[in-house]
């Protein structure tokens, strides 16, 4: 059968090309608000996720400055200021006891250094130092800082001290730590590594104490920065053109029965980790989306075969009866419309086959 042609698109073309275009906009329209909602669900568990690798850091530091902290105050019972050498061997065995002491000492009343591990300082005044000050009348974490001649090579370091005291309960003496920050920095590092995060840590200005690991000119940490000062456990999110983190914030991390330190530990880890939720899910929603336009393109090209296509094929019919061109329709039952319009032109062909028949015979 011939056909008459004509720029508008078929029936059956017109129905698969609407069918797609509708799982499209469904595509579109499912899959836009799920992904913000996954990525909202993926930043809520990552910021939870900062905030437990920071509780874990400070819970993991606090105890081990603790540890030392006791061990101070024990030292300070052991120690005789009246007797130089006793005083040194103690101070001796509390700075090998431990690898984060990197020296014990003994001031008396007067400010000078009656004992020292390994003997170092004896007999020096530092009657001036804020650390012998602040010992003798309460207790004292001094400032981390840097020799500016670092003979020992250790670098960063900070002091603790307390006062002595004798049966009376009256101030004998103060009590000194210098403990090594690398030895700090290093258990924390160890134990973010293990957590597979990056960390910070901020003085009480909120200036950095640790190195950022490359990461100090992210907006993210500056933003927690400058929350330091506010005392709060805070959480942060950054989204880069190079990067996707989220950050948390646990201002004065050092607790428990230790004097304050003031120090901010500062935690980052990426918003969309390799294994998250968001991808995940979206593959899972991609494989479903895929899956189902299988499945509508399939029933949509069933569906115009089935019920179109025949209807099509005697629209073509009608069209080369009315151009004269004798053709004589197909019987299709494929649906009650294919059934009423093939009898129709059956009828009509029938009905013109008579007239030109009754036409020749006059």
């Amino acid at each position: 059968m011939g056909s008459h042609r004509s720029s508008h698109p078929r029936i059956f073309h017109a129905l698969l090309g609407s069918a797609a275009v509708a799982f499209f906009l469904i595509a579109i329209g499912l899959a836009m608000p799920t992904k913000n909602r996954l990525e909202t669900l993926e930043y809520q568990a990552q910021s939870k996720a900062a905030l437990h690798a920071a509780a874990s850091l400070q819970v993991s530091v606090s105890s081990l400055i603790a540890r030392e902290w006791e061990s101070l105050g024990s030292f300070g019972v052991l120690v005789d200021v009246k007797n130089p050498s006793s005083a040194r061997q103690v101070s001796d065995a509390a700075n090998r006891a431990s690898k984060g002491i990197l020296w014990a000492g003994v001031v008396g009343l007067d400010g000078v250094v009656v004992a020292g591990s390994d003997g170092l300082r004896e007999g020096e005044d530092v009657s001036s130092r804020q650390w012998f000050l602040s010992g003798l009348h309460g207790v004292r974490i001094g400032n981390v800082y840097t020799p500016q001649n670092d003979k020992d090579g250790i670098g960063q370091r900070f002091n603790m001290s307390r006062p002595m005291l004798n049966d009376a309960g009256d101030v004998v003496g103060v009590a000194v730590y210098t403990m090594r920050f690398d030895w700090i920095t290093n258990h924390i590092a160890a134990s973010a590594d293990a957590m597979e995060v990056e960390f910070g840590i901020l003085d009480r200005r909120g200036d950095a104490l640790a190195d950022y690991a490359g990461f100090e000119d992210d907006p993210m940490v500056q933003e927690l920065r400058r929350l330091a000062l506010l005392g709060s456990s805070r959480t942060s999110h950054n989204v880069g053109s190079d990067s996707a983190f989220v950050g948390a914030l646990m201002p004065n991390f050092v607790q428990g029965d230790v004097p304050e330190f003031g120090w901010s530990l500062i935690v980052r880890l990426p918003s969309m980790p390799e294994q998250s939720i968001m991808g995940t899910a979206w593959n899972s929603l991609v494989f479903i989306l895929g899956g189902a336009f299988v499945i509508i393109a399939a029933v949509a090209y069933l569906f115009a075969a089935h019920f179109l296509r025949p209807i099509s094929a005697l629209v073509d019919t009608a069209d080369n009866i009315a151009r004269g061109v004798p053709t004589y329709p197909t019987e299709d039952d494929s649906s009650h419309e294919a059934i009423m319009l093939s009898g129709a032109l059956a009828r009509i062909q029938t009905t013109i086959a008579s007239l030109e028949f009754k036409a020749k015979g006059t």
